[in-house]
């Protein structure tokens, strides 16, 4: 499949406005042309992506947008997957029952939250996590992640679902938004890492007090 269908085919199965689909898809072609630029084929990004209905599917999702495959009750919980090429760890305060999906707004909207500071934090998690700080990253993290950021959890994940990434060259691409669920406030980010051999997604997100409450690499 060739970018211009992939994208097609994406778009249609955004279910969010015009301008907001339209800063998303052309946020993901920067971030294919950047990892272009760097040495993947398209390819190698595709196959990184996913197919259009499942990277739409996580885009709806991080939204907080019903679409095709949501429920009206939201199970969120601690899941830790190393199969494939996915490495996923989700904790938002231990298991919630939702009765509603999530509401998504521009970050900072809240108050809760500075776009600067949760994008220089969010490359710090990074930046942690490839250098193997697992006790930094625990401190910064909430309590109910901190068992699933260890050297043994973290480590073999990383090697069974990134495979050689090579040195980090850089940080391509930034994208952050808030996510309200009844009490609770978040800030969901995407952050885009080069490295030598690839470029990873990292989806970090934040709780009000700026702990790690997520983790999630493509």
């Amino acid at each position: 499949m060739n970018q211009e269908l992939y994208f097609k085919k994406l778009g249609k199965e955004l279910h969010c406005a015009g301008k907001k689909r339209a800063d998303i898809l052309e946020d993901l072609r920067a971030d294919v042309r950047e990892a272009i630029s760097q040495g993947e084929s398209w390819e190698q990004v595709m196959e990184r992506m996913g197919t259009p209905e499942e990277l739409a599917g996580e885009l709806n999702e991080n939204m907080g947008l019903k679409g095709k495959g949501f429920g009206g009750i939201r199970v969120w919980k601690t899941v830790l997957c190393t199969a494939g090429v996915i490495l996923f760890l989700l904790i938002l305060g231990g298991i919630w029952f939702y009765r509603s999906l999530p509401k998504s707004y521009e970050i900072g909207e809240s108050g809760l939250f500075d776009k600067e500071t949760v994008e220089t934090s969010a490359q710090e998690i990074v930046e942690l996590f490839d250098s193997g700080d697992y006790e930094a990253l625990q401190e910064k993290a909430i309590d109910e992640m901190k068992p699933f950021l260890t050297e043994e959890e973290l480590g073999k994940a990383r090697e069974e679902s990134l495979g050689e990434l090579g040195e980090f060259q850089k940080f391509s691409g930034y994208i952050a938004a808030e996510i309200k669920q009844g009490k609770d406030t978040l800030a969901i980010t995407e952050v885009t890492a080069l490295y030598e051999e690839r470029s990873v997604i990292y989806r970090i997100s934040f709780d009000a007090d700026m702990k790690l409450a997520g983790l999630y690499m493509r």
